[in-house]
């Protein structure tokens, strides 16, 4: 996909991957190793808090602490793999633990815990909810988080 895209013509804004799968040992590596040639600007780091995240939705506590866990480590690694390189992190980054189900509370929560420097929010928006977004993503409220998204930016 990288070289398809630069294939373009078309600068790379940063990169990220569904499922995180940049952040694999094995991905990292090769974007680390390409970083110079094919001039990636930011990476997304994953590394979503998960105590407030349990305190505004208390389910699925094993998976989160899991995620938190497994994604800080891969983050922690990528970020000293790529320092030196030219590319750039957001600060934190919030709604991992509510993948697909950003409701308008957590938003106004979130925005509310946003600190000094730069927070990436984790969100799937889109105008539509197709079958094969829902095949992908089931149960993703993708039109909701959009419009979210429009009432309060």
């Amino acid at each position: 996909m990288l070289f398809r895209s630069r294939a373009t013509g078309l600068d790379l804004s940063h990169v990220d991957g569904h499922l995180n799968v940049h952040l694999h040992p094995v991905a990292l590596d090769v974007l680390a190793d390409l970083a110079g040639e094919i001039r990636i600007p930011a990476l997304r780091l994953t590394r979503d808090p998960v105590l407030p995240a349990l305190r505004g939705d208390p389910t699925s506590v094993a998976r989160k602490c899991f995620e938190g866990a497994a994604f800080r480590t891969l983050s922690r690694r990528a970020q000293s793999r790529l320092r030196g390189r030219g590319v750039v992190f957001a600060d934190r980054l919030l709604g991992l633990h509510r993948s697909g189900r950003c409701d308008e509370r957590w938003m106004l929560d979130a925005i509310g815990r946003l600190g000094p420097g730069t927070t990436e929010l984790y969100v799937h928006p889109a105008e539509e909810h197709t079958p094969f977004l829902e095949e992908l993503m089931p149960g993703y409220r993708h039109r909701e988080e959009l419009e979210i998204g429009r009432a309060h930016v």
